[in-house]
């Protein structure tokens, strides 16, 4: 990969939705939560839980929140878990 490939691809995602979003999948996994039931707790599409978790899509901070609660973490360990990486 040659720095060129690295900034074109930096360019078209947002490392710290990416991570984000990594974040959020990692932990809903080890919880054995399906996705369908965080969208429904969280009363959110299906498809927009999905954006996030792929980094696609920012989740706003109230959506953070109602994370942190569901999955019993802080929301700073979704921002820790980035720097772990």
């Amino acid at each position: 990969m040659t720095k060129d490939d690295i900034n074109s691809c930096s360019d078209s995602i947002d490392i710290k939705a990416y991570l984000i979003g990594c974040a959020i999948s990692d932990i809903r996994n080890k919880r054995h939560i399906s996705i369908e039931d965080v969208s429904e707790c969280l009363q959110i599409p299906v498809e927009d839980l999905e954006l996030y978790e792929n980094g696609l899509k920012d989740v706003d901070v109230e959506t953070l929140f109602k994370l942190s609660r569901l999955f019993k973490v802080r929301v700073s360990d979704f921002f820790e878990y980035c720097n772990n990486i």
